[in-house]
Parts: structure tokens; sequence; C-alpha cells
């Protein structure tokens, strides 16, 4: 299904929502803070990050903040055991798409990343067919072009050919 990353100070939570999410098909890696966080997500690609935003030295919403410009499709959902209106709106104003209170269940956790998966592959063939349409943009473009270049050859032999015809009318009067 999709490349997940989890990032969690608590090692059970880690391991709780990795075995929720492999378990429903997804590869999934864990990290502990920012720091594994940035080094895994510098290795490979993943489609969506689940993180806490209570964490060591740089919170989530900084986590979120750090790889916007880097990674502008990877979906982020937020989780958090202290919700506070603040960071539900900064996270969602940097382009989180979901913000989840602690405890989650099995289920939401499952909805959740299930969402943010379908706006990823969503996104993914977007990205496709905007790229195929610039493909066949530029391959119409140098077909015109070239049928352009064809039919100035053309048309610069057919004026040759009727100078040619008309010095001949010339020479037979």
């Amino acid at each position: 299904m999709g490349n997940i990353l989890v990032v969690d100070d608590e090692r059970s939570i880690r391991i709780t929502v990795k075995a929720f999410l492999e378990a429903d098909g997804h590869s999934v890696e864990a990290a502990e803070d920012v720091d594994t966080a940035m080094a895994l997500l510098d290795g490979r690609p993943f489609d969506v990050l689940l993180t806490d935003i209570i964490l060591p030295r740089i919170s989530g919403v900084d986590l979120l903040r750090k790889i916007r410009g880097g990674f502008p499709y990877l979906q982020v959902i937020m989780m958090t055991g202290e919700p506070t209106l603040e960071t539900a709106s900064e996270s969602l104003r940097l382009g989180a798409v979901d913000y989840l209170q602690k405890p989650i269940a099995k289920d939401e956790i499952l909805k959740v990343v299930r969402n943010a998966m379908h706006i990823k592959n969503l996104i993914d063939e977007k990205l496709h067919l905007e790229e195929e349409n610039h493909k066949y943009t530029n391959r119409l473009e140098q077909l015109v072009e070239e049928r352009t270049h064809a039919l100035a050859a053309s048309e610069a032999s057919l004026r040759q050919r009727a100078e040619q015809l008309s010095a001949i009318n010339r020479l037979a009067r």
C-alpha cells in the first residue's frame, strides 16, 4: 500500500502504530526523534508521516515546518496527547492532512492513514498526468514545427518550379 514513517518518542506508541499499519499492508519505518526521522526521509521516499507533536528538542510542528519545502507531497498526520487550538491550527496551516488526539483507536489510525494515502495517490496521479500532458504537448509542438518546415520547403520548391515554368514559357514565346 504505502510507505509510512511514524515519529514518536514513546517506544510503545511507535511499536503499536507500526504493527497496526504493517498489518494493514503498509511498509513502515519508525523514528524516536526528528534527527532520525530526517535521516530516514532523506534515505527513501515516504507517502505518509505520522508524527507526535511533543518530541525531544524539536516539536512535531517544527518537523512539519522543516520538511514542507523538501517534501511538498508528503502527507503529514499530527498526533498529540496534549491538543491545543494553537498546535491544531498551525499544523493544518502548514499542510497537515489530519490532527489526532491520543489515545487513538486502531480503526481511527487506519482510517486516517488510508485517507492520507488516497490523497497521496491522487497527487501522484495528477503529477503523472501533468507529466504525460507535458510530453504530449512537446511532441505536438515538435510535429507542428516539423510540418511547418516541410511546408516551407515544399512551398520554396513549388515557387522555384513555378519560376522555371515561367522562364520556359517566356523562352517558348
